[in-house]
């Protein structure tokens, strides 16, 4: 399980991970998401200015959190191993960042991923939160996570949150972001 989570924290790519431990991690989700939503409740009213920020699953919540988020996503600098494996990892083409998320930012971008899904799933009837196995020989990025099937897509709230804060830090996203990707996802409700 300690596996899953780390990749649950760093890249949520669990294509290379069986379907039984796959299946651990989602009775990990099931078992530990009212915490994980208390957690990031909490943090968010500890910070001076969002004491009156309420969990309140409406989509006026996410402008407040999508503030939040702006002002407390943090990054580290890779060390040089750390980069380099990066490096290889991937086509020199292919520009890369120097940081990472710090493991506090990844923690809360789970936890704010797992209440934005939430969001959706309280305000509209008949969504829920299921485990997604690709059926393709290429499994895609969502394979093995938790998202909230629609009609035609999956919604991966968790993935969501981690591009978010890219975003975030490189200020290719502002604040009302979060809430913004809230309405264009209702279109595929």
């Amino acid at each position: 399980m300690d596996k899953l989570l780390d990749i649950l924290l760093t890249s949520q790519d669990f294509r290379e991970e069986n379907k039984k431990d796959l299946k651990i991690y989602e009775l990990w989700f099931e078992e530990n998401k009212e915490k994980l939503l208390q957690e990031l409740e909490h943090l968010v009213q500890r910070t001076p200015g969002y004491e009156n920020w309420k969990m309140d699953y409406s989509k006026e919540s996410l402008e407040g959190l999508g503030k939040w988020l702006k002002e407390n996503v943090e990054t580290e600098k890779l060390g040089e191993e750390d980069y380099e494996k990066v490096r290889a990892s991937v086509p020199d083409y292919i520009d890369i960042d120097d940081w990472t998320f710090t493991p506090e930012t990844r923690a809360i971008l789970l936890d704010a991923g797992i209440y934005f899904g939430e969001v959706f799933i309280r305000n509209h009837s008949g969504l829920k939160w299921e485990q997604y196995f690709s059926t393709s020989k290429n499994k895609d990025i969502d394979h093995g996570n938790m998202v909230i099937p629609l009609k035609k897509s999956n919604l991966s709230p968790v993935n969501i949150l981690f591009v978010l804060g890219y975003g975030l830090v490189d200020g290719s996203r502002g604040e009302d972001r979060l809430k913004e990707l809230y309405e264009v996802w209702e279109e595929y409700l």
